[in-house]
């Protein structure tokens, strides 16, 4: 005998997520003249765009039709005449919902048996239909694939730090000196990072940063951010300066 599980909701429903649908650029449709036809990319539905005495249209065959407006941008600016009417020329372009908001693109459902804004279609990302925690562990996730760090991405007590060696010290010293192993001080929660290479270093310290900073709020053993745009001090050649004045006074400058 099937029983209905206590967690489902029957008047909860999945949105439509924008990610799995196909999305048309409403700029990418248009071409000069008031009237042009095509197969939309993608999902390959025959449309058309043409200009009437109400408006501007995008029409797609079976699905309807949308008003395209646009917003006169660099010299066009002001001249609403000629911008609103021909929205294709130095214009941004935008599709009208049936609830009179502008989107810049149309989504059409993988089925392809609806089509409108998200907000005809009542569409969310799929980042906002997760949950929290789970963004959470997605994000630290990507950050330590691109860190090259084997870590699991729900383990919040880990504090990231890069592998800083002082100048003049032992390599094995170092190493020794944060591995619990060998010093009973040591924090077991601080993992040393390598800078993965051909990485820029103001990247690699900020996605250290984003990788703290995404353990959460409520966390006893807090770490302060790395500096992302360090202050580089110019040592100063006081004797090619002075060498370069003798010159130009010798010169007559």
């Amino acid at each position: 005998m099937f029983r209905t599980p206590k967690c489902l909701n029957p008047f909860v429903t999945t949105p439509i997520i924008i990610n799995d649908c196909h999305k048309i650029h409403i700029r990418a449709l248009f071409k000069s003249g008031q009237h042009h036809q095509g197969i939309l990319p993608g999902c390959h539905l025959p449309f058309r765009t043409y200009l009437s005495d109400d408006g501007f249209w995008l029409e797609v065959a079976g699905l309807g039709r949308w008003e395209i407006v646009g917003q006169p941008i660099g010299n066009n600016v002001g001249d609403y005449s000629e911008g609103w009417r021909r929205p294709q020329w130095k214009a941004f372009l935008y599709v009208v919902g049936r609830d009179g908001k502008r989107c810049k693109f149309l989504l059409i459902t993988p089925d392809l048996k609806r089509a409108g804004t998200r907000f005809e279609l009542k569409a969310v990302y799929r980042s906002q239909w997760i949950k929290s925690n789970i963004r959470r562990k997605a994000s630290r996730a990507s950050i330590l694939r691109q860190l090259g760090i084997l870590h699991r991405p729900d383990n919040l007590s880990v504090v990231f730090i890069p592998h800083a060696k002082p100048k003049g010290q032992h390599l094995r010293t170092y190493v020794n000196e944060h591995d619990p192993n060998f010093n009973e001080n040591a924090d077991p929660n601080i993992v040393l990072v390598h800078k993965p290479f051909n990485m820029k270093l103001r990247k690699f310290y900020s996605l250290i940063n984003r990788l703290n900073r995404t353990r959460g709020r409520n966390i006893r053993n807090s770490v302060k951010p790395l500096p992302i745009y360090p202050v580089r001090k110019h040592k100063v050649d006081t004797e090619t300066k002075e060498l370069l004045q003798r010159m130009a006074r010798n010169r007559g400058y």
